[in-house]
């Protein structure tokens, strides 16, 4: 059996989790709602006149500069974490809606001066909202194109600050570029205001129009590449947390185990299937053979004898084999594969083995290896190889190394069959010959 890793870089965060069942449901009632409440203010509500309020202005435009800057800083911290593009391009977005927010106050007729500041006409404020609100779904359509790319083509890899300076000067100059569009070139803009007091014109309704078709076409483009940037997958997540606890509780039974052993404890042992211990540990060093993306080529004997031992104490011994395997590999150039077989030894017990592509062992260190306070690492104890060698020994097994061809290094080792399951099955046949 043959098993590749999953390629490097996938991120367990929210930001690139998909949403919940519940959330797009609820995401929708808040359309509708907001649709209904629309309906009733340009249906019924549209004919009742209000009093003038000449706070309201500065008082809206406050509010959304802060709302949106705030939204910005904190998708650019996250950008920082996970330097995509995707989120580098939406955060962008929300700092271009804060920005242009400013000189749209500032052009806004009877604000501050009765036409307006920066030498704006009476076209220059409607023509200024038109394109903050055809700027932002921009870039939403920009992030929606780039957040579901190939995950090794889609991170920053450059420095953090010259991506943020970047994002934030593409928004910068966009606002700059719409202000002086609106403000000198007022005179040659198509009519959308008739004047001050009697409102818009026959063409406010068809910009409009192209507004909300290029609203339309983002929320298009997210419904059909979806994969929220905020919102997590509940079950994926609790899955993972048990996960957690479970490692959790593997490594206290470890801890124990070892306390037990060289405190002489008569330790309970039971019969064990040695292959399904291979598949437990394999499984729980997935994300290590991913992360430095080593492939595993498994070869188990499915009629291997059973053993008789400690399940946690024969788990950390091929635990600590395995990931030796992984970090002896972890600055090689080359192929990356780690192999593991089971097979039944000459003398009727099981045969472990564990295979690398790494760095291997220099023949005068083979045997030193297992010396307590020995180690080849930078920054190794010295202690798993001697532990997993006093545990296999404690097992009346023995473990020994050897160099793997052309390159790595092999460990082996050999744990005896169950005596009782053996004399049980000789009891079943008696007439068997025995091997030689």
């Amino acid at each position: 059996m043959r098993r590749s890793a999953a390629p490097e870089g996938q991120d367990f965060i929210v930001s690139s989790l998909s949403p919940s069942p519940a959330q797009p449901r609820f995401a929708l009632g808040v359309v509708l709602v907001l649709i209904a409440v629309f309906v009733v203010a340009v249906g019924p509500l549209s004919t009742v006149p209000l009093p003038r309020i000449d706070s309201f202005i500065p008082m809206y435009a406050t509010a959304m500069f802060v709302n949106d800057s705030i939204t910005a800083v904190l998708l650019f911290a996250q950008f920082a974490i996970l330097r995509s593009h995707a989120l580098l391009m939406v955060a962008s977005g929300y700092l271009f809606t804060a920005l242009i927010l400013i000189p749209w106050v500032l052009t806004f007729p009877g604000l501050f001066t009765p036409g307006g500041l920066l030498g704006a006409g009476l076209q220059s404020t409607a023509w200024l909202y038109f394109l903050w609100h055809a700027g932002f779904p921009v870039f939403v359509i920009a992030y929606a194109l780039l957040k579901n790319t190939d995950p090794s083509k889609q991170r920053w890899n450059g420095s953090l600050s010259t991506a943020i300076l970047l994002g934030a000067a593409v928004a910068g100059a966009a606002v700059c570029a719409a202000t002086l569009f609106v403000t000198a070139g007022h005179a040659l803009l198509p009519s959308l205001m008739r004047d001050a007091v009697s409102g818009a014109g026959s063409l406010h309704r068809y910009v409009a129009g192209c507004i909300v078709l290029v609203s339309v076409v983002a929320l298009l483009l997210l419904w059909i590449r979806r994969g929220s940037v905020l919102a997590p997958d509940l079950q994926e997540a609790k899955a993972a947390f048990t996960h957690i606890v479970d490692d959790g509780h593997r490594a206290g039974a470890v801890i124990s185990g070892l306390r037990a052993m060289f405190k002489k404890d008569v330790r309970v042992r039971a019969t064990l299937d040695v292959n399904e211990i291979i598949r437990g540990v394999l499984v729980l060093i997935d994300a290590e053979l991913a992360r430095h993306r080593v492939s595993v080529q498994i070869e188990l004997t499915e009629s291997l004898p059973s053993v008789s031992g400690d399940r946690v104490q024969l788990q950390q011994v091929f635990l600590n084999l395995t990931t030796n395997a992984i970090e002896a590999m972890a600055t090689t150039d080359g192929a990356r594969a780690l192999g593991v077989t089971s097979a039944i030894d000459a003398s009727g017990g099981v045969l472990i083995s564990v295979t690398d592509t790494g760095t291997g062992v220099v023949p005068e260190d083979v045997d030193r290896i297992f010396t307590p306070l020995f180690t080849t690492k930078d920054h190794g104890m010295g202690m798993g190889l001697s532990i997993s060698r006093s545990i296999i020994e404690a097992h009346d097994g023995r473990l020994w190394a050897a160099p793997n061809a052309p390159c790595g290094s092999v460990f082996h080792f050999v744990l005896p069959a169950d005596s009782a399951m053996a004399a049980g099955r000789q009891a079943a046949h008696p007439h068997r010959v025995r091997p030689a």
